[in-house]
């Protein structure tokens, strides 16, 4: 599997990755690493090639996605373990296997991030949103946006960048749009 399909996420001084969930890895900042970092710990009790994570902005919580947008079931849930620990993570938002289109659930989740107050930002790629999330989980709001299937968060303005599917002229592409952050 390739690593150029898993969205890394950086805390604390280290860089966290995961070619196949359920498995976590990470490297430090300089580029070297450890026998725990090699080694890696579960993190998920789910099997993809494309997992895509992020961190809290205070270093405490890694979560990932599947990642899926090429018809594979997903997760339907955003796992969520702290960065430090050796614990498995566990469902934070969504419900594993069970799609839905409310506010307690995903059609399939293939991007996150979190903004620099913690809310996190889950791509919903077949219910053509952005659900955001406060730090404890409770629905804040929604974005809507056609096939989501990246999202970015500007650390500074709060903007996000958003890779999504569009029709332009009957025909499919994917592009990156920024939206202003509403802080």
């Amino acid at each position: 599997y390739m690593l150029g399909s898993c969205q890394p996420a950086a805390s604390g001084g280290r860089i966290f990755y995961g070619a196949v969930a359920p498995k976590l890895y990470y490297i430090f900042n300089d580029g070297s690493t450890d026998a725990t970092g090699c080694a890696g710990r579960a993190f998920a009790d789910f099997h993809r090639k494309n997992p895509r994570f992020a961190a809290s902005p205070d270093g405490k919580w890694l979560y990932v996605v599947d990642g899926a947008t090429d018809g594979r079931v997903a997760s339907q849930a955003v796992w969520r373990c702290a960065a430090d620990g050796d614990d498995p993570g566990k469902v934070f938002v969504g419900e594993r296997g069970k799609p839905g289109s409310d506010n307690s659930h995903f059609g399939q989740t293939t991007g996150v991030d979190c903004d620099a107050q913690g809310r996190l930002y889950v791509c919903d790629y077949t219910n053509n949103r952005i659900q955001v999330f406060s730090p404890e989980g409770g629905w804040l709001k929604t974005v809507p946006l056609e096939r989501p299937a990246l999202v970015k968060v500007h650390g500074k303005t709060g903007a996000l960048y958003v890779l999504h599917d569009a029709r332009v002229e009957g025909k499919s592409y994917q592009r990156v749009i920024k939206t202003e952050g509403d802080d």
